[in-house]
């Protein structure tokens, strides 16, 4: 009977770290776009059990590959419209700022 929980410990353990570094590969192939990296990545989390993936997650890049694009998006539509004419805002009656336009 403790023969058999130690082995089932162990089978959990060996999957967990199976899962470790599936997870880490996937990541990376999510963040970096160079396949070295994400191998080396992969390889860390297989030769250092649960310690690699910790690793991975201190030295990682703090976005995925998506978000950097759709940040450099946003921003070059932000660019494209601040080069056109600003909006602006309606000045609001009784507000300072209306006081100090007035004052003007």
């Amino acid at each position: 009977m403790l023969a058999t929980v130690s082995h089932l410990v162990l089978v959990a353990a060996v999957l967990a770290w199976l899962g470790t570094i599936a997870a880490v590969a996937r990541d990376a192939r999510a963040r970096v776009r160079n396949r070295s990296t994400t191998r080396a990545a992969a390889a860390t989390a297989f030769v250092l059990p649960f310690v690699g993936a910790l690793v991975w997650v201190c030295v990682r890049p703090t976005e995925t590959r998506l978000e950097r694009r759709e940040r450099r998006l946003r921003a070059a539509v932000l660019q494209q419209q601040l080069g056109q004419p600003l909006l602006v805002a309606p000045v609001v009656p009784g507000s300072e700022q209306a006081s100090a336009q007035a004052a003007a």
